[in-house]
């Protein structure tokens, strides 16, 4: 399967990352080093991942959007895993366990994974 990542401004303060393929081992930096960029870009933004296109999440995946949010915890940004596909709405699910949560962000038409 391949791989792709889109990124697109909601506004100024929001940017939509939105990989599509499977976020793995090979393609999991990608994504991880696309979150981080926004996040850290010089001027703050939220940042929403938009999970609908991937088929298949594993670890590394995982790794990538939990070290998002985790960046998002300590710059007071807003970060939101949307719209995944049930298989992948699994992970994103389990992974979330700690009580401590970026700051929300509202993305329109999306559903969020909690």
């Amino acid at each position: 399967m391949r791989f792709s990542l889109s990124r697109h401004s909601v506004g100024d303060r929001v940017v939509t990352l939105t990989p599509v393929g499977e976020v793995d081992l090979l393609t999991a930096g990608v994504l991880r080093a696309a979150i981080e960029d926004t996040l850290l870009a010089p001027h703050p933004v939220d940042v929403a991942v938009d999970l609908a296109g991937v088929t298949f999440l594993d670890c590394a995946g995982i790794g990538a959007l939990i070290a998002g949010r985790n960046i998002a915890i300590r710059r007071v940004y807003g970060h939101a895993v949307v719209n995944p596909q049930r298989q992948v709405r699994r992970w994103t699910l389990a992974v979330s366990c700690s009580n401590r949560q970026p700051r929300r962000i509202r993305i329109a038409n999306q559903r969020r994974s909690r």
